[in-house]
């Protein structure tokens, strides 16, 4: 044998070595990893599937933790029931659960994990029912159980009836419903269902605890040899605070009960908070939550905190609630939030040579942006993939690092951007827009277990947001703003109910037959034309009343009627015959919601307060136009505007004005014909033309009564007010609506505005 050959065999005789050590391993470790088989159903907080489809929970969350921590991938196995769970884990058809109790039939297959939450069961009653009871008192009632969820068998249903269900969802829907009075479910599972439902305040848990479990990881015996490594995996996440921030988001540490002072967490932050080193503290949050828990009867005491803290809410500082924060989907997990005090602006800083064609947050794609760490705009901005946040500790720094352009562009908050630009004299580099696609609510934040208390604060809130001390508390700390926002008018939809809906039905005919009586024996007796309106507008003003006054107590039924709806779908086994039964319920309780909406708008256009200012109806036409683009772009509709006039007139009305009738044009299309809407100046009017179906000429003056629809169909949906609205808005503007229409032709309203226009 020659040498070259040698030389090659050596070599391969290397090459074979070297695969027998390197890569013979590597395929052999690659093959021993084996994913962990977790089991999933629908019991919230512990497995569910969100808003996308993904599974989530508890269990799913802290099962994906520890194959992360042990670097073993994670398989979900959905299964149908509790009892092919429990089966599916005893067998070794899955191998963990990530948050299980201890049960008789997981004990001989499977070995269970150090401690990783503490659980309670306390029996679940009505909250009007449950505050002077124990449960040592409950004696000869129903009581609501789902096999095999702790409570199924404790000794207290010796002295009582146990009630057998499907699921924890049908059996406290039997509570609300009153088939049984009370129920044993894991608290977590109620509170969680309770929370999501949003009925959280009429469930009361009363005490002392039946029973107490730990909750484990279970893993099957044939993966026996990862026991270690999972109590170690546990031991990080808890040190590092996942552990306990995954407890708090599902609910599975019991809340405190509603204290007689509620601690209220604040941080200095003006013009929102302000805290003097020897006085009471103030600023626009704290004022106005010293105000609503005044009206809703409240004991408050405000507790400071540093910025970071604050940011982080109440449960995470051992406080109640906290004054003023930003509501955000991350945020909603981990607390409640009562009704919105205000909806604020966003506040884009550009430099002042760079015009930006739009000002919205699609400009700032592939863009530096520069934002306060921490705060709620450094959140906002992490929602944006294709968007480089710039961070920095305070205003100060933002800015001068802006005029020296190290940055793209910032965000922030307008008042706190303008004081600061002003301040480092840096207004000649830099100008502030207001975003237009982009605002931030402010709410009240409560930790869980205070749906009693969120509730009274809802109670008083949307009374006091119309009030003068509410418009003078804001107008003190940011000047002149806009009350009537979509937001608020949003917030008035929010606290409407279904059955008020059916009530109000009934009080507008009640009224409208004492009218025609009223009418009759005044004509009779010659009473002035005054007279009458003055007496109408009584009439209104109390209606109105009684619209505010029932619509908080009504609540709860429209919220059980959607529950009640999400069970039957679960039992009915989705047949299509079944399908077309919930699609009918959630269309009439959708038709219902509209009504409401409608009904309130009515209400609060008739006998609402009514100011007056300045406005450019481009800018509104425009800001209807890109609220309405979801509705545009599925009808492939074009709405288009000339140079409009600018007006003395109420905000929020005529806001709806044209909102009802741009919406119109596009609802009412020939089919197969794209919509088109034009609102055009002509002298003294205006004129909303489309090209529709049409109105019938002699139909044209019924289409502004109440609940007047020519179109019954549910192509054409609606309730037969948003007309009787317009026509009212143009009576408070001493002006006029007129209707030109021809059948197949399109819709022309006229609106005259009797020497409103201005020059």
């Amino acid at each position: 044998m020659g040498v070259l050959p040698k030389m090659l065999s050596l070599r391969a005789l290397g090459l074979l070595v070297l695969t027998n050590l390197v890569v013979l391993p590597i395929w052999a470790q690659e093959r021993s990893v084996q994913p962990l088989v977790a089991a999933v159903l629908d019991v919230p907080p512990f497995s569910f599937r969100d808003e996308n489809g993904a599974f989530s929970g508890f269990i799913v969350d802290l099962a994906v933790m520890i194959g992360d921590e042990i670097g073993i991938p994670i398989e979900f196995l959905e299964v149908s029931d509790a009892q092919e769970f429990i089966q599916a884990q005893a067998s070794g058809r899955t191998q963990i659960i990530a948050g299980v109790v201890v049960l008789p039939d997981l004990a001989p297959t499977n070995m269970f994990s150090d401690t990783i939450v503490t659980e309670q069961l306390l029996p679940a009653v009505l909250f009007d029912e449950g505050a002077p009871l124990t449960s040592a008192g409950i004696i000869d009632q129903r009581l609501a159980i789902a096999p095999p969820a702790l409570g199924s068998n404790a000794p207290i249903l010796d002295d009582n009836i146990a009630v057998e269900f499907d699921t924890p969802h049908s059996a406290l829907m039997s509570l609300l419903l009153g088939s049984v009075d009370g129920v044993l479910l894991p608290t977590a599972v109620v509170q969680q269902i309770a929370r999501k439902a949003g009925i959280d305040h009429r469930i009361n848990f009363v005490g002392p605890p039946l029973d107490e479990v730990t909750r484990h990881v279970a893993l099957h015996e044939s993966r026996q040899d990862l026991i270690g490594p999972i109590n170690a995996a546990l031991a990080n996440i808890e040190s590092d605070g996942r552990l306990e921030s995954l407890r708090q988001r599902y609910g599975l540490v019991v809340p405190r009960p509603p204290p007689d002072t509620l601690r209220i967490g604040i941080t200095h932050l003006p013009p929102l908070i302000i805290i003097p080193e020897e006085a009471e503290p103030t600023g626009f949050n704290v004022d106005v939550t010293r105000a609503l828990a005044d009206r809703a009867g409240i004991n408050i005491e405000f507790v400071p905190l540093s910025l970071a803290d604050w940011v982080q809410g109440p449960s995470a500082n051992e406080l109640d609630a906290v004054a003023g924060l930003v509501v955000t989907e991350e945020r909603l997990d981990r607390m409640d939030f009562s009704y919105p005090i205000m909806e604020r602006n966003v506040a884009l800083v550009l430099y002042a040579d760079s015009e930006p064609d739009t000002v919205n947050m699609n400009g700032l794609v592939g863009r530096r942006v520069g934002v306060i760490e921490g705060s709620i705009f450094d959140i906002i901005l992490s929602r944006y993939d294709e968007i480089t946040p710039v961070r920095y500790a305070t205003y100060d720094d933002l800015f001068i690092a802006q005029s020296m352009r190290d940055i793209d562009a910032a965000i922030g908050a307008p008042h706190s951007a303008e004081e600061t630009i002003e301040r480092l004299d840096v207004e000649d580099s830099l100008r502030i827009h207001i975003l237009d696609d982009l605002k931030i609510e402010t709410s009240i934040a409560l930790r869980p277990g205070l749906g009693a208390l969120r509730e009274r604060l809802n109670a008083v809130t949307v009374g006091y947001l119309v009030t003068e001390e509410y418009k003078a508390i804001r107008l003190s700390y940011f000047g002149e703003q806009v009350f009537w926002t979509q937001g608020r008018v949003d917030l008035l939809i929010r606290v409407t109910v279904a059955l008020l809906i059916l009530l109000l039905a009934a009080l507008f005919r009640q009224r409208q037959s004492q009218r025609r009586r009223e009418l009759n024996r005044q004509v009779e007796h010659n009473f002035t034309l005054q007279q009458l309106v003055n007496d109408l507008e009584i009439s209104n003003r109390e209606q109105a009343e009684f619209t505010y006054a029932i619509s908080h107590d009504l609540k709860a039924p429209t919220n059980t009627m959607g529950l009640l709806i999400d069970e039957l779908e679960e039992d009915l086994k989705a047949s299509a015959e079944d399908e077309d039964l919930i699609n009918d319920m959630r269309a009439t309780n959708r038709r219902m919601s509209v009504l409401i909406t409608d009904v309130l708008d009515y209400s609060q256009i008739v006998d609402g307060e009514f100011s007056t200012e300045t406005l450019d109806l481009n800018e509104i036409v425009d800001e209807i136009i890109a609220d309405l683009a979801a509705q545009i772009k599925q009808s492939n509709a074009t709405v288009r505007r000339s140079d409009l006039p600018t007006i003395d007139g109420n905000a929020s009305q005529i806001r709806i004005l044209f909102q009802n009738l741009i919406s119109n044009g596009i609802k009412f299309h020939q089919p197969g014909q794209a919509p088109l809407v034009e609102i055009v100046s002509r002298g003294s009017s205006l004129m909303v033309t489309d090209n529709g179906i049409g109105i019938p000429e002699e139909k044209q003056d019924l289409i502004f009564g109440l609940f007047k629809r020519l179109h019954l169909t549910t192509e054409y949906e609606g309730t037969g007010l948003g007309l009787t609205i317009c026509r009212r808005i143009m009576a408070n503007h001493f002006g006029a609506i007129q209707c030109r229409s021809r059948l197949g032709d399109g819709t022309t309203f006229e609106l005259h505005f009797d020497g409103i226009p201005k020059p």
